[in-house]
């Protein structure tokens, strides 16, 4: 008789592992993820360690205190190299998963087992033994102790807990029967199993019963129906090393916002300054941004005019915001040229055709080795300046601010982000549009507009 047994455990199945698929569009690789001994896991944005078959919560303590431990104990490794690669990956930076389905895909280079899920629709919950899954029952849904847990494969994902979640493994070889007899059959179905995942696409009841107030008014759920969340995550990523015509566009984004901080932090350089900062800093400050002879509401404007915000649009205090918020232009900026390039797969979305030009002089500014960095920030900065200002036509154009909006706000499962998160995006999109409304005004100003207060 065994130890579990004599306990009233189940035995605990041997622990089984699927290797890293490099090459794989789901595995992410870097010379910076190399250097942390990584990869990044895109359907959940986490960071796998290669060599501890864990993945890793991206907090800069918790993951610093990791590279000093065995078996890296590499004390070389620094906080800028983490904040390096947390500035060129998009991670998920908590160590829980939000479970919105019975199982999720089996996550490579981390050990997986047999164990006991909870059969309570809409409940996720994973333990290693049925006897822990039958307290979970007694104490979480006392009202349904009949239902018993079902056999499935569990997997401990992250080094800092040791909560188990229920994952799908290839059908040939069912969850419920030992596996260590099977590794080829297991090999030669991976590629297969893992593209059939990228491929499930995200359906929501049209009934209003079932979604929130927030996707009942904006419908965001319609706009990505019939669309991979996979998909998404590639059309809003980061420039990578595959994209040469996005090379320069990181650093010609981050030279843009560094001159605008510069602007904004010395009042003397533009005149007026505080006053137009207070009207960008006001709700619904597009108007007078996009029509400029509003722009310093006169003494018997209408008073909806003459009510602007009292505190001035502000350099955040903290560079990382700063750095955050750059991060999301980026990758606004890089879906945009991609959408107006035809780059994206199965993007079937019809774009409004006023930042095409934009969008299409600065693709070919930095192609080009013969355009500096002023003049392609010059580019950038009638694209932003045309996604700010620009009016959706009838039928079924789109904005690409629009869409982009949603995009960003599909989680990997599928589902739309919570209200709270949605709000705290949104401001990391407000601060720089309004910054690039500035710039706007500063350029104005500099080819000799009058504007008077």
């Amino acid at each position: 008789m065994t130890v579990q047994e004599a306990s009233g455990e189940d035995p605990v199945d041997k622990q089984e592992i699927f290797r890293i698929p490099y090459g794989s569009p789901d595995i992410i690789t870097s010379e910076k993820l190399n250097r942390a001994n990584g990869v990044l896991w895109r359907p959940l944005g986490i960071f796998v360690c290669a060599p501890c078959n864990k993945a890793i919560k991206m907090a800069l303590s918790h993951f610093m205190k990791h590279r000093r431990s065995p078996p890296h104990n590499d004390t070389t490794y620094t906080k800028d190299d983490f904040i390096a690669l947390a500035r060129e990956h998009i991670f998920h930076d908590l160590d829980v998963i939000e479970i919105t389905q019975p199982q999720i895909s089996v996550v490579p280079g981390i050990p997986f087992i047999s164990g006991f899920r909870c059969p309570i629709q809409g409940c996720y919950d994973a333990r290693q033994s049925k006897k822990k899954a039958l307290e979970h029952i007694r104490l979480k849904h006392p009202l349904e102790l009949s239902k018993q847990p079902q056999e499935c494969t569990i997997q401990s994902i992250f080094d800092s807990n040791q909560k188990f979640y229920p994952v799908n493994i290839p059908d040939a070889v069912p969850a419920t029967q030992s596996r260590k007899h099977h590794p080829q059959l297991i090999e030669q179905s991976y590629e297969d199993f893992y593209a059939k995942q990228r491929e499930i696409a995200l359906t929501v009841p049209d009934d209003n019963a079932h979604l929130s107030p927030f996707l009942q008014k904006y419908r965001w759920h319609k706009v990505i129906e019939k669309t991979s969340p996979r998909v998404i995550q590639d059309w809003l990523a980061l420039p990578s090393d595959e994209e040469p015509k996005l090379a320069r566009l990181s650093s010609i984004i981050k030279t843009y916002y560094q001159y605008a901080v510069e602007m904004m932090e010395d009042d003397g350089k533009v005149p007026y300054s505080l006053r137009i900062r207070r009207i960008l800093n006001t709700k619904k400050s597009l108007s007078y941004v996009h029509f400029m002879f509003i722009l310093l509401p006169s003494p018997d404007a209408p008073s909806s005019q003459r009510d602007i915000n009292n505190n001035p649009l502000q350099v955040p205090m903290r560079n990382s915001t700063v750095v955050e918020y750059t991060r999301t232009i980026i990758r606004l900026v890089a879906f945009t040229l991609r959408a107006y390039a035809g780059d994206l797969v199965d993007f079937e979305h019809e774009l409004s055709p006023t930042p095409l030009t934009s969008a299409l002089s600065l693709l070919k500014c930095m192609e080009s080795s013969q355009h500096s960095l002023d003049q392609c920030q010059e580019g950038l900065h009638h694209l932003l300046w045309s996604l700010l200002t620009e009016r959706v036509g009838e039928g079924n154009n789109r904005s690409p601010v629009d869409l982009f909006m949603v995009f960003a706000n599909v989680k990997s499962s599928g589902q739309i982000q919570e209200l709270d998160n949605i709000s705290h995006f949104l401001a990391t999109l407000q601060w720089p549009l309004r910054t690039t409304g500035f710039l706007e005004v500063v350029q104005r100003l500099k080819s000799g507009e009058d504007i008077e207060e």
